[in-house]
């Protein structure tokens, strides 16, 4: 979280206004559910996709360890 909300205070702090910034996270957060449905859509059933987001999870959780445990 924490490096989330820094990365979010960069972003916040690279735009000129506010104004300016919250349009651009609400058009990239329309873009990230769309994708989203797109990819849910493409997959025969739920159980499937869920499947997958699993094994996803899995794998990237493994991979933050592989590379903690190389450091």
């Amino acid at each position: 979280m924490i490096k989330k909300r820094l990365f979010c205070y960069k972003s916040f702090s690279t735009f000129r206004t506010r104004k300016w910034f919250l349009p651009g996270v609400k058009s990239y957060m329309i873009n990230k559910r769309s994708f989203f449905s797109k990819t849910f859509t493409t997959f025969r059933t739920r159980k499937w996709f869920l499947s997958c987001v699993e094994s996803y999870m899995i794998n990237k959780r493994s991979f933050f360890y592989k590379t903690f445990t190389t450091i």
